[in-house]
């Protein structure tokens, strides 16, 4: 596709192009003008205008009729496909069906990824089976600048507040949870807060160090751990723990979903530390794109699916204070 002189087409008015397909259609000026819906000595100001800006008669009287010349009726056709290309794009409807649509969405987590591509895959199933998703692991600072170049579709994590050309919605809160192997660990009941500050702990670093953003939380608030072990995800840190005596601390919406996987016993953490929400993040200038809000649509079903509630696990806090 070549360029087009944007300086040129400012001094041509389009109107013109609308003026003379009319003239094509009905050869009359009087009756091209009924078409348009203008004052006839308006359409003949527009034919007028034309001739001037294309050196030619265009059209010549020949009794009641207005004939084309040659140029005009070498110009018609391509006019004509002008028009209806204009209208079509003006006419169009944003639209988009799932259950027949291919499209791919790049979705970028935090490390939330365990929690929502299990039930919106699920939700797919039947509903729109040739959509497609990848899922991209971000780390700090990533998620704006992949928003803003189109290399996400929409973001989900633990997010600051946003700036204005962005919107976001919160999908869920967040508690801490402990696991552990029961059989490694000599506990009466769970794990205390003294035996939580004493062990040894695996945790999940995305950027590569021991602490990991929740191990850094909790050194900020005076918790200094005996962190052995980072890993960059949460079931290595689960298949670590259910081989050796350590203790993984994690999202509870995890733990509950994967620790009985490796056996592992599981309890809210014996420390206070306020999580961040997790929250859908996306660029405030795809907020009306029809597909990416079906996606937001299905993300949020999704995560109101789950019953994230933490009543099976009792604060160990709270089993102390009752005992």
């Amino acid at each position: 596709m070549r360029n087009i002189s944007h300086f040129n087409l400012r001094s041509f008015d389009l109107n013109l192009l609308i003026a003379f397909d009319a003239l094509m259609k009905d050869r009359s000026v009087t009756k091209a003008a009924i078409r348009l819906k203008v004052q006839q000595p308006a359409l003949s100001h527009h034919l007028s205008t034309l001739r001037v800006l294309l050196d030619d008669d265009l059209f010549i009287r020949v009794g009641n009729d207005m004939r084309p010349t040659a140029k005009a009726e070498a110009l018609a056709d391509g006019v004509a496909q002008i028009l209806a290309a204009a209208e079509s794009l003006i006419l169009a409807q944003d639209t988009f069906d799932p259950a027949s649509s291919d499209r791919i969405f790049q979705i970028g987590f935090s490390c939330e990824e365990l929690l929502i591509l299990p039930e919106l895959s699920e939700r797919m199933q039947g509903r729109a089976p040739d959509i497609r998703f990848v899922a991209r692991r971000l780390e700090s600072g990533q998620a704006s600048e992949q928003l803003d170049n189109g290399q996400l579709d929409v973001a989900i994590g633990c997010y600051p507040p946003a700036p204005r050309r962005y919107e976001h919605t919160k999908l869920f809160s967040q508690q801490l949870a402990c696991c552990y192997n029961p059989d490694l660990f000599d506990a009466q009941g769970n794990i205390d807060r003294e035996a939580y500050l004493s062990g040894r702990h695996v945790f999940v670093s995305e950027a590569g160090d021991l602490e990991g953003c929740i191990g850094s939380m909790l050194s900020n608030v005076g918790h200094r751990l005996n962190i052995v072990l980072g890993v960059p995800e949460y079931l290595t840190a689960l298949a670590a723990a259910m081989t050796a005596p350590l203790l993984v601390t994690l999202p509870m919406q995890i733990a509950r979903r994967y620790a009985s996987i490796f056996k592992l016993k599981t309890q809210l953490a014996p420390i206070d530390l306020d999580l961040p929400p997790v929250s859908l993040i996306w660029a405030k200038r795809a907020a009306s794109d029809k597909a990416t809000t079906w996606l937001r649509e299905e993300i949020i079903a999704a995560c109101a699916s789950r019953n994230d509630r933490l009543i099976s696990f009792p604060s160990p806090r709270a089993s102390a204070s009752s005992a």
